[in-house]
């Protein structure tokens, strides 16, 4: 199974999560965010929403074990920990911090992190 226990499938996800990490941190962190087309109002809640998911999940698989309620809740607040950091220096970019931006990131990494947790049930 390809999400099963094993070295290179820890490192996998080890590698998946910091480069999504660099990922997240970069593009918020740019002046000027491209543009997207077909954009509608919230749009950037939703993409806020999944790459906080995203790397919820991917932490959560990363760590190769049977997880339990509190390392979700450890991963959600360390990943909305590192949003509010970057809404917070986004002022040195020209951009504006966002309180719902920082809500969006703290659901997603919860929903990912407890995703992970599902998904450890359901392997081990």
């Amino acid at each position: 199974m390809f999400l099963s226990e094993g070295r290179w499938n820890r490192v996998f996800f080890e590698v998946l999560f910091w480069t999504a990490l660099a990922s997240v941190a970069l593009l918020s962190l740019i002046p000027s965010p491209p543009p997207v087309p077909l954009s509608f109002n919230g749009l950037d809640k939703l993409q806020h929403l999944g790459a906080y998911g995203f790397l919820g999940f991917f932490r959560g698989i990363s760590l190769q074990r049977r997880l339990r309620g509190r390392d979700v809740l450890i991963i959600a607040v360390i990943l909305t920990v590192f949003g509010g950091v970057l809404e917070l220096l986004q002022a040195f970019t020209g951009r504006t911090a966002e309180f719902w931006d920082l809500m969006a990131d703290g659901l997603g990494a919860l929903m990912g992190g407890t995703l992970s947790l599902l998904w450890s049930r359901r392997a081990g």
